[in-house]
């Protein structure tokens, strides 16, 4: 017994130091943190969107605000208001669910 237990732990070592498994919390998702506070507050500020998740935004925002709260001026945030308000005037749905919670929300909660 001994051996086949040596025998898989080295298979397991040899195994996990050659390939490197993406973890949920080493996803970076989203690089522009003040883009996604500027949709996510637009997202939330809008009455309810069909098939757009609240709760989702909200712990996105969590995320996001986790190292405090940032500067609401930056041109980044202001255009990521601006790309919601866009999605949404154009009754573009599915890329306003898909900017707001793939792309921003899921990634920072």
């Amino acid at each position: 017994m001994k051996p086949f237990i040596a025998a898989c732990t080295l298979t397991l070592t040899a195994f996990s130091a050659t390939t490197h498994a993406a973890w949920p919390w080493e996803d970076s998702g989203e690089d522009r943190p003040d883009y996604c506070r500027g949709v996510i507050v637009a997202g939330l500020a809008e009455f309810p969107i069909e098939d757009l998740s609240r709760t989702n935004l909200w712990l996105g925002w969590n995320g996001l605000t986790r190292n405090g709260i940032h500067d609401a001026s930056t041109e980044q945030y202001q255009q990521g208001k601006q790309a919601f308000a866009d999605l949404l005037a154009s009754g573009d749905l599915e890329s306003l669910r898909q900017l707001a919670q793939a792309d921003c929300a899921d990634h920072h909660s």
